[in-house]
C-alpha cells in the first residue's frame, strides 16, 4: 500500500478469527505479517421456527376455474350469439377442437374426456349446427365452472 506519512490504527479482521488492532507509524518503508488466531463462538443451539399458512392446501378446488356470465356476454361474438364452449376454449390450458366444431380439449387431453353436466345432468353431445348457434342459452345460466384434473374435465353451467 502507498499511503501518505501519518499515526494510523490498523484494524485486521475476518470471520472466525481474533481481530488485531495496531498503532501504526508511517515514516518509512515497513513491511508488517500478522497471524490471524482462530476464535471459537460457543452459543446455544439455534431454533427457527415459524407457522405459515399453506397456501396450496387452502382449498380443494385446485384448477378451477369459475366465470360469471355476464362476464361471458361480454365478449364479442357471432351473429350476437354468446356462446360458453367458444369462450371455454379461450381459457389457459384449453385448445379449440377447430373452426366451427364445439369440442375442446383440456391439457392434452381429447374431446370426449369431457363431463359437461347442466344442473347436474350429464349432456353427451354438446356440438351445435356448424359452430354458429350455442346448444346453451346463455340467459339461463348463471354461471359456468371449469374443473380440470388432470386430463378429466367437468364442465359444471
Amino acid at each position: 500500500m502507498t499511503i501518505s506519512e501519518d499515526d494510523y490504527t490498523l484494524v485486521i479482521s475476518f470471520l472466525g478469527y481474533k481481530q488485531i488492532e495496531r498503532e501504526v507509524i508511517l515514516d518509512q518503508d515497513i513491511r508488517l505479517n500478522f497471524e490471524l488466531e482462530e476464535q471459537v463462538f460457543v452459543t446455544d443451539e439455534v431454533v427457527i421456527t415459524a407457522e405459515r399458512e399453506d397456501e396450496n392446501v387452502i382449498s380443494t378446488e385446485t384448477g378451477t376455474i369459475n366465470l360469471k356470465v355476464k362476464d361471458i356476454q361480454a365478449l364479442p361474438s357471432f351473429l350476437g350469439e354468446v356462446d360458453v364452449l367458444k369462450t371455454i376454449q379461450l381459457l389457459p390450458g384449453v385448445q379449440s377442437a377447430g373452426d366451427g366444431n364445439a369440442g375442446f380439449f383440456v391439457r392434452g387431453g381429447s374431446a370426449d374426456q369431457n363431463l359437461i353436466l347442466l344442473d347436474e345432468a350429464i349432456i353427451y353431445n354438446a356440438s351445435h349446427l356448424f359452430g354458429f348457434f350455442s346448444v346453451f342459452n346463455s340467459e339461463a345460466l348463471k354461471d359456468v365452472n371449469l374443473i380440470s384434473v388432470s386430463k378429466k374435465t367437468a364442465l359444471f353451467l
